[in-house]
């Protein structure tokens, strides 16, 4: 098997099954889907269509367990080289896996590299219809890593899977910002993320999570990581930059929650421990017309 597409589901049957659709479209041989149903209050159902084909699978977790084990859950069943990510929400544009499967193989035949991250550009739908086309930057350094996830990796992403074996799995302790932990191990490890320059996935933008559960995933990052003094012993800088960017996920919730004064401090404590002119700790991507969807940027 080349490739495993890994695609959580909790509770989204119309919505994961459009995901699932948008992945088998993806004219590549040797792909196989992985369905985890991550303990839906009603079981995830394989359409009739669908339901009894050899290149999907479908694993049921006896109760809900979160992201990070739904993924991990995943990457266990998993055959693949490569492992590629999809949440049930989003939806990727015809070709996608083919072309950045290409790109990814073209790259490491030319400067092999066990850790590196491929990801693709992007198109943020609101439910109001507005678009916008983000090609996100690269990255060579846990720095990098600790300061967002601007490349959204629960369905842009697709790794080798000595990668997932190499920095091991997911924390299932974090329930929220887990991507965060998990590429900041990449980083750590010596990863880089490299980038194929076309908008290949829609991701679905549904506003943000509620104030305590962005709290507890960022004191869950901030125990492991901060408190510790762990990152800070292995790089000061990415100490900093996590910290900044977990007071910007804070802020993010608060403002949204119409808590401005509140969201306005964690912005503030955010800045001065790394001085920037914007919100976001780095120039994180470039913005393309809508009409370029799918298309080389």
């Amino acid at each position: 098997m080349i490739v495993s597409v890994i695609i959580p589901v909790f509770n989204r049957q119309d919505l994961a099954v459009a995901a699932l659709r948008s992945a088998l479209a993806d004219p590549v041989a040797g792909r196989e889907v992985v369905v985890v149903d991550d303990g839906s209050a009603v079981p995830f159902a394989l359409p009739d269509d669908l339901s009894g084909r050899d290149d999907v699978r479908l694993i049921r977790l006896d109760r809900n367990r979160g992201p990070s084990a739904a993924r991990n859950a995943g990457i266990a069943a998993a055959s693949g080289r490569w492992i590629a990510f999809l949440d049930s929400d989003d939806r990727w544009m015809p070709g996608k896996l083919e072309r950045q499967l290409a790109f990814a193989e073209a790259d490491q035949a030319a400067s092999p590299h066990p850790l590196t991250v491929y990801a693709t550009g992007f198109v943020y739908v609101w439910p109001d219809g507005r678009q916008q086309c983000r090609i996100p930057a690269g990255c060579e350094d846990a720095v990098g890593f600790a300061s967002g996830i601007w490349f959204a990796p629960g369905s842009t992403c697709l790794v080798p899977r000595a990668l997932a074996g190499h920095v091991g799995p997911w924390d299932e302790t974090i329930v929220r910002i887990e991507d965060l932990d998990w590429f900041l191990r990449i980083g750590l490890a010596g990863g880089r993320l490299r980038v194929l320059q076309e908008v290949l996935v829609d991701i679905d933008v549904h506003g943000k999570p509620p104030v305590a559960v962005v709290d507890r995933g960022a004191e869950t990052i901030a125990r492991k990581w901060l408190d510790t003094g762990v990152l800070a012993e292995r790089s000061p800088s990415a100490a900093r930059h996590l910290a900044a960017y977990l007071d910007v996920e804070r802020a993010a919730a608060r403002w949204y929650a119409g808590q401005r004064l509140a969201g306005l401090r964690h912005l503030a404590r955010s800045l001065a421990a790394v001085p920037r002119p914007r919100v976001s700790l780095r120039r994180f991507w470039r913005i393309v017309p809508p009409s370029r969807r799918g298309c080389p940027a």
